[in-house]
């Protein structure tokens, strides 16, 4: 909570400096995904009263406030800029951006419970009351980010239509968050349909988590489209989350088909 205070007093005064909305930039989404995502654990800390996913809120902001401090350091710019000329529009960059880097950061909140979920399962370090207890709070916090993306794409078409003159482009940008919305949806859906056990839906999760990653900062490094302005270096910390989000991939099949193993085994 003390953390999650120090976030919105910063996010705060750099309104109260830029007057305008505190996601102007790619530096800005960093600090606001910290504070969203430390804010979205402790509101559902309340209904879960586990700790689980108050620690998972707390790793994800930590993460996010170290990427913002090494992503600050690399660039050695000002990242209190004045916004770039698209960007001109306080209504709709409070609507969009706001809308969209929230589900972003609800979407991250889901996939590092359900990190905690394929680790600690299969090793048998929660009880069942307590993995009921992860696979609604997953889903939960997976609705939220489904709304909020996809009220935010909404809106970004919306700008789009009075900036470019088109609701809808296909631009790599307007893709990334298109898949995003489609994951969500097909996991969600599934889900309810029955088609995918609790540990199916976490190893989702987890693949979703990876989808935002490219959405927010992969296409940016492709070096097409009209979101210009959001093109960032930074390619070689990306390779490596993917690869690290790989191995554990692995590693929790292989911990899954363990306990499948010894369960068949007793």
């Amino acid at each position: 909570a003390a953390g999650a205070a120090v976030l919105v007093a910063a996010l705060t005064i750099r309104v109260l400096i830029t007057m305008r909305s505190p996601v102007g930039n790619t530096y800005e989404t960093i600090a606001f995904i910290a504070c969203m995502g430390v804010i979205c654990a402790l509101v559902a800390e309340l209904f879960s009263k586990k700790g689980i996913v108050l620690a998972a809120g707390l790793i994800l902001g930590a993460l996010s406030c170290q990427m913002g401090i090494m992503y600050e350091s690399s660039q050695a710019v000002d990242h209190m800029d004045p916004l770039v000329a698209i960007l001109r529009s306080n209504f709709l960059l409070s609507t969009h951006v706001i809308t969209i880097v929230l589900g972003y950061a609800a979407g991250l909140l889901a996939a590092v419970l359900s990190h905690v979920y394929l680790l600690a399962s299969p090793l048998r370090l929660v009880g069942r009351k307590t993995e009921q207890s992860l696979d609604r709070m997953a889903y939960g916090i997976l609705c939220f980010s489904l709304v909020f993306t996809l009220v935010g794409t909404v809106f970004g078409g919306i700008w789009g239509n009075e900036s470019w003159g088109r609701f809808w482009g296909w631009d790599p940008k307007e893709n990334g968050a298109l898949m995003i919305v489609l994951w969500q949806l097909t996991v969600l859906h599934a889900r309810k349909a029955g088609w995918l056990s609790p540990w199916l839906l976490h190893f989702s999760n987890v693949l979703g988590g990876v989808i935002i990653a490219f959405a927010w900062w992969g296409v940016n490094m492709l070096g097409v489209g009209l979101h210009s302005y959001g093109f960032t270096s930074g390619r070689d910390a990306l390779d490596i989350f993917y690869w690290s989000e790989a191995v554990l991939c692995v590693l929790f099949i292989i911990l899954h088909y363990r306990a499948l193993r010894q369960a068949e085994m007793r």
